[in-house]
């Protein structure tokens, strides 16, 4: 079995074949083997981490490296023993620990996200920024998000997340002077193999003269996939929008699953997904004005670098 039902109590990250915690999914655990978050693992059970990642890189299927990184991160300290032994580099320090597993089904994935699904998925940064969580756009709050935004001169949008509710097009009317597509798509011909063609799609916003004055920031990075892709396109069509992070997941469309049989399924993407212009978001991931990337020394300290590119570009354009 390449991957087991048990896992060390953290959370990685991989740059640049570093494994760096990043999380602690179980402070008791992490606490009683003396793990902290910002630890490096040098090796697993023994195994240098590098020929770990190495070997494990196979079996992992993703749209491009930042993706197959992070879906790697979640799986990589994935096995069948109850306890695990991590080489740990702190500092000038390194030393080894064995330390009690659980099992897979206790991480939450959500809690590797920047993440609030509820009604207070949004707050004030400093006097003249809203900063709002997209997947935190939904019903009860919309309107209590536009009123906020609008008292501000600039909004983020944080979409390093995974927004799912339909409510989230409503928050477009006080951006968009008129309807505006999102994307163009290209669809099979069920009846004629290997045939594809354009669909436009339906537009959002509505006609408005009015339109909020401030800037648009987006922030994405390898955790933004499908529905969050599409999300931040649809929020690219904020004229004069500034996205800033890294490279998405590239996974963008609806999911198509193909049985196999027994429990095994092969999924992808039903139909292609291109900005308005043709140009592709599907393995690439969507544009980025402001390229930001992770570092070792980054994931160790804590910080966020992409959030922090953007509270600086405002500063320079005077808001704070």
């Amino acid at each position: 079995m390449v991957f087991g039902k048990y896992t060390a109590p953290v959370f990685t990250d991989i740059v640049n074949k570093t494994v760096v915690i990043r999380k602690l999914a179980n402070d008791t655990l992490c606490r009683e083997a003396g793990i902290n978050k910002g630890d490096i693992i040098l090796a697993v059970d023994d195994e240098p981490v590098v020929l770990k990642v190495n070997q494990l890189n196979q079996y992992i299927s993703a749209s491009n490296n930042m993706r197959r990184d992070y879906d790697l991160s979640i799986k990589l300290l994935n096995t069948t023993n109850e306890y695990q032994r991590l080489k740990i580099k702190r500092g000038n320090r390194i030393f080894t620990v064995k330390v009690k597993c659980i099992l897979t089904s206790a991480r939450y994935w959500v809690d590797l996200f920047n993440y609030k699904n509820d009604e207070q998925g949004y707050k004030p940064i400093g006097n003249s920024i809203a900063y709002i969580y997209a997947s935190s756009i939904w019903g009860a709050n919309v309107d209590k998000m536009k009123a906020l935004i609008k008292s501000k001169k600039a909004v983020i949008f944080d979409v390093r997340n995974y927004p799912n509710s339909d409510t989230f097009y409503n928050i477009f009317d006080i951006f968009l002077p008129k309807p505006t597509a999102i994307d163009v798509e290209l669809q099979m011909l069920a009846n004629n193999p290997g045939y594809f063609k354009w669909m436009k799609v339906a537009k959002i916003g509505n006609i408005n003269p009015d339109i909020y004055q401030g800037k648009a920031i987006i922030l994405v990075d390898e955790r933004t996939q499908s529905q969050g892709e599409y999300s931040a396109m649809a929020l690219q069509t904020i004229p004069n929008s500034v996205t800033i992070g890294s490279q998405t997941a590239g996974g963008d469309g609806v999911v198509t699953p193909v049985p196999m049989g027994g429990k095994l399924n092969l999924s992808y993407s039903g139909y292609g997904v291109y900005y308005p212009n043709k140009a592709q978001t599907q393995r690439v991931g969507v544009k980025i004005d402001i390229p930001v990337k992770k570092t070792v020394e980054s994931v160790i300290k804590g910080d966020d670098l992409i959030l922090e590119k953007a509270l600086k570009y405002l500063k320079e354009k005077g808001i704070d």
